[in-house]
């Protein structure tokens, strides 16, 4: 019984903490391609906490045809005047994004 007990409680003290999510619907107002291929820097219209309206979002990927793909689907965000869903942690002030799609929503 005392070896559960430990076992348990050896588990619960390893266990990872969870990752916060902030996330918008917004339009994408702007695309900034001075930094490509490395990263995209871009505004939206719909803020978040820790990222209002207005302030640049940025991504960034090791894999450059991943950069590629994020850029063209801003680029056809804007072009097609639908929203995108985005993703930053809670409490990233330097406003990274972490998933983005393109999205049919509101």
């Amino acid at each position: 019984m005392i070896r559960k007990i430990v076992l348990t409680l050896v588990l619960l003290g390893s266990s990872g903490s969870s990752v916060a999510l902030e996330q918008a619907t917004a339009h994408v107002t702007l695309v900034q391609s001075t930094y490509m291929p490395t990263n995209i820097q871009f505004e939206v219209d719909t803020g978040t906490p820790s990222c209002p309206a207005g302030h640049w979002l940025t991504w960034a990927n090791a894999n450059v045809d991943n950069n590629k793909a994020t850029y063209s689907t801003l680029l056809t965000a804007i072009a097609a005047d639908k929203p995108v869903l985005y993703f930053v942690n809670n409490g990233d002030t330097g406003c990274t994004v972490i998933f983005l799609d393109i999205t049919t929503g509101p």
